[in-house]
């Protein structure tokens, strides 16, 4: 039985699965997000729970410069690129009440962070360090890391940071190693970060939920190492881990414990997103090399995209990137062997 009708929730059991939870939708329809007049597809960067959707394009064939790539914000079916100047992108972020952020790779090469609030804050902060930002909240707060490397060290360390929409900078250091990278926040200021331990070697990484001050590890299922990549508002984390063997598994962390969303399966997976209602996305590896997008939820467990998409023909659904408390899902697919950006919503 593949991977991608798995009637194993997830190991441990999740604590909802008799029902506590509504069962997610039966099946969605599918909106192509478009492309440009060059052709260039339009991609979902993030998603809120209002129903923005961040879209960019991708780099330009042959031309490696970020600055050349578009941005735009979805809104009501309009697309509009309020806020985001040329040569900001690409975009990272998108908060519930539209902020944007993002980093901008400059005609000279150089990374700097930037805000739709804030402007290019990052050549502000650390005008001679390279910096990104990864996220945005609501309160106008921002997070990402920058690349510092100390007096008389050859390493170069990736150093998190918040910046408050008044302009307070705060330095965030896990508890056991300076090299760390945020990679979401949430309107609470809670921060999802990654980091590798000193002395650990570029294999092995934690992630670690910050909170008013304090750090809270996400555990890992064995490996030793786990990645973050989302973060709910209420504090839930999506993401991947290695187990014993080495394999990829999707992971779900809720309410202090960490959820193999993928146990036994020889398909690895990542997770990308989340929501509040326990419902997770992200993508498959096959053991061809091929991507499948999924859904996972305590009710029915792992489930391929494409199963659920009502009159969706010449569409692969390789990976869902996000998904909100209305239930839509963004992701990445290919259409006619074409990539294209996709926008689920549920029927009825």
């Amino acid at each position: 039985m593949s991977a991608l009708n798995q009637p194993v929730s997830s190991n441990p059991p999740f604590p909802v699965e008799s029902g506590e939870l509504a069962a997610p939708p039966a099946a969605y329809t599918l909106s192509d997000l478009g492309v440009l007049a060059d052709d260039s597809p339009l991609l979902p960067v993030a998603l809120n729970d209002e129903g923005q959707l961040a879209l960019k394009t991708l780099m330009p064939e042959n031309e490696p410069e970020s600055w050349k790539v578009r941005g735009f914000l979805l809104q009501n079916g309009a697309r509009i690129s309020t806020g985001i100047p040329q040569g900001r992108p690409p975009l990272t972020g998108l908060s519930a009440t539209g902020l944007l952020s993002g980093t901008a790779t400059t005609r000279h090469g150089e990374h700097r962070a930037w805000a739709s609030h804030l402007g290019m804050f990052g050549a502000d902060f650390w005008p001679t360090a390279a910096s990104f930002c990864t996220g945005v909240n609501a309160r106008g707060t921002v997070t990402g890391h920058l690349l510092a490397q100390p007096a008389g060290s050859l390493v170069v360390d990736k150093r998190a940071y918040l910046i408050t929409r008044t302009g307070q900078l705060r330095y965030l250091l896990p508890p056991f190693g300076d090299s760390a990278c945020p990679t979401a926040i949430n309107d609470d200021g809670a921060i999802l970060v990654n980091n590798e331990p000193h002395g650990s070697g570029a294999n092995l990484t934690q992630t670690w939920v910050w909170r008013e001050g304090h750090f809270q590890l996400v555990e890992n299922i064995g490996g030793g190492s786990t990645w973050g990549a989302a973060l709910t508002p209420e504090g839930r984390v999506a993401g991947h881990a290695l187990d014993r063997f080495g394999g990829r598994h999707a992971i779900f962390w809720s309410l202090g414990r960490t959820y193999d969303l993928n146990p036994g399966g020889c398909w690895e997976s990542e997770a990308l997103g989340a929501n509040d209602r326990c419902v997770v996305v992200g993508r498959l590896l096959d053991p061809r090399g091929e991507y499948h997008a999924f859904r996972w939820s305590p009710v029915d467990g792992m489930r391929g995209l494409d199963a659920l998409v009502a009159l969706a023909g010449g569409w692969t659904l390789q990976e869902a990137t996000a998904v909100n408390a209305r239930g839509q899902i963004a992701g990445v697919g290919l259409r006619d062997g074409r990539r294209r950006g996709f926008l689920l919503t549920p029927l009825g």
